[in-house]
């Protein structure tokens, strides 16, 4: 048959190159030259290299976003306890003013029974003078004793 490009004649220039046979120093066939063949072996040891930095990256990374989870959470119950405390403290301030609301609405409760009972005392004390001054006036007078 006749040759054409990329056939066993080699003969249209622009094609796959034939493989070459060749024997290495150990006398293995191969069917890369012995430059392409160390080249090839020279890159699969690089990417090799390369996948296993790349799986280190892959744990190291894995591992600080753990250790940031880790951090985000004690940051997340930190601010949770802030928002706690911070709402008891609002809490015990409008106790607070319940309080006094109550302890003044007390105090005006006890005013107003104080001067309740200071104006009874002294209804009483002017009727028991009242009451003396007719006891009084009638002991002085002479009743018959008829009565």
């Amino acid at each position: 048959m006749s040759s054409s490009a990329g056939g066993p004649a080699g003969g249209g220039g622009g094609g796959v190159p034939e493989p070459a046979i060749s024997f290495d120093e150990q006398s293995r066939i191969r069917l890369l030259d012995v430059d392409t063949a160390r080249h090839a072996e020279e890159l699969g040891r690089e990417a090799r290299d390369f996948a296993a930095r790349v799986r280190e990256f892959t744990g190291t990374v894995g591992a600080i976003l753990q250790s940031l989870a880790a951090e985000a959470a004690v940051v997340e119950a930190a601010k949770a306890r802030a928002v706690g405390q911070r709402n008891l403290a609002a809490a015990e301030a409008e106790t607070r003013r319940a309080r006094a609301r109550e302890a003044a609405a007390a105090v005006d409760d006890k005013l107003a029974q104080l001067a309740r009972v200071t104006a009874e005392a002294d209804s009483l004390a002017r009727m028991e003078a009242a009451q003396r001054d007719t006891i009084e006036r009638l002991s002085s007078s002479e009743l018959p004793r008829s009565w």
